[in-house]
């Protein structure tokens, strides 16, 4: 391991000291060097509203503040959010205040869901490194400012295939939103689907304006298949898995685990047997030394009043710790500036920074200075996932018998 590195994991170990401190005494903020400024964005609208993000990054910020700031300046980190509508301009203007900001130094966590390339044009323009993001449009998945330590391209064929590995099933039909990113991850899916032994019986798709998703749910089950796959709103998504029990389907499901609603969850009671879900993060009640530092670095962002930090789990929790990491990854890659922290030296960093997440942990360090062998999906450094499991009678997300897997095994 790179002495930069075990310098960076120091630092984090006395994040979560200090954090856990805080706690108790609530003390000042003892960064003393400058001001500089992360941003992040998130959607925040009657179809989602997914506050946690900005929480989990805030949380992640004060807990660096308290433990004396970031960098060798010692620079006290204020987190500046953007709440968008879901429309493409409201995630355009916000990159663009993130570049116009002097005093900005990444974006962090920023969820992207309508904005395409032109978001990413924004930041590349500017300079601008982007942490932990989700990019799932062609530019994005090639560009030089994007970090990302998780992949959302995948999530769909992972689940079609470790679904399938999990249950059996050799058919599956999908119902998804129609933005770009999606329906790119659908079509991608469904061309892996036979490849590897599960028939693409279709796609459903409906509008991002859908309030009912009723109907495209019944057209799905029509075609009756062994494996439901859905990739939406969380809204939507909602309607979605309420609406199973009384649909006639009786096989199995998988979802991205961000997207599934806990109240829905619990509310379908043994109704939601077979359910699962992939993501690239572990669940926030797992047992590993990164999740207790992030949930004392929640705790006492909550304890400000900050309700989007509780990592109770109707709250979203994952949203909560995919902020978080952004700030983690961020600690990291500073260990290794050289001079003055600015966007460039950051960028530099990053560069040539290994991310890593501690011993026994499900995600795999990631070193950003090897992008993925496929030029296509170069900014995907990590394209392991996770297949989870609800547990109807304990109320949690379980590991499933079917072990992580890479996308690169997919045929």
């Amino acid at each position: 391991m790179k002495k930069s590195v075990q310098r960076g994991l120091a630092v984090v170990a006395t994040v979560g000291l200090a954090v856990a401190l805080a706690a108790c005494s609530t003390p000042k903020p003892v960064a003393t060097g400058s001001e500089l400024h992360i941003w992040t964005m998130f959607p925040v609208t009657p179809m989602a509203d997914v506050s946690q993000v900005g929480a989990g990054v805030k949380a992640g910020a004060a807990a660096i503040n308290a433990a004396g700031g970031l960098g060798k300046g010692n620079h006290k980190i204020v987190v500046k959010e953007c709440k968008t509508d879901f429309s493409p301009q409201s995630e355009i203007q916000c990159a663009q205040q993130a570049a116009d900001d002097t005093l900005s130094i990444a974006f962090v966590s920023p969820l992207q869901i309508s904005g395409g390339d032109a978001v990413d044009k924004v930041a590349q323009d500017a300079g601008l490194p982007v942490i932990n993001s989700n990019p799932n449009t062609p530019g994005a998945l090639q560009s030089p400012v994007q970090f990302p330590i998780a992949q959302d391209v995948f999530n769909i064929a992972m689940c079609t295939v470790m679904g399938a590995k999990a249950t059996g099933a050799k058919s599956v039909a999908y119902g998804i939103v129609t933005n770009p990113g999606t329906v790119a991850s659908a079509d991608r899916a469904a061309a892996l689907a036979g490849k590897n032994g599960v028939t693409n019986l279709g796609i459903v798709q409906a509008p991002l304006s859908t309030t009912d998703i009723a109907p495209f749910l019944q057209q799905a089950v029509d075609l009756k298949p062994e494996l439901l796959v859905a990739s939406l709103s969380p809204m939507l998504m909602a309607g979605w898995l309420s609406g199973i029990p009384n649909s006639g389907y009786k096989g199995a499901s998988c979802v991205t685990d961000e997207l599934a609603p806990y109240q829905v969850l619990v509310g379908l009671g043994a109704a939601a047997k077979d359910l699962y879900m992939v993501g690239s993060y572990p669940e926030t009640t797992w047992d590993y030394p990164l999740l207790k530092q992030f949930n004392a670095d929640a705790k006492a962002e909550a304890a400000t009043g900050d309700k989007a930090a509780s990592t109770a789990p109707g709250n979203n929790p994952q949203s909560i710790l995919r902020g978080w990491l952004g700030t983690y990854v961020l600690q990291q890659a500073v260990a290794n500036v050289d001079g003055d922290l600015t966007r460039a030296s950051l960028l530099a960093a990053l560069n040539k920074t290994t991310v890593n997440f501690g011993e026994g942990n499900p995600i795999v360090p990631i070193d950003f200075s090897k992008p993925n062998p496929d030029p296509t999906i170069a900014r995907l450094f990590n394209t392991s996932t996770i297949l989870k499991v609800w547990n109807v009678d304990t109320k949690s997300i379980d590991k499933s018998k079917v072990e992580p897997m890479d996308a690169s095994q997919l045929k």
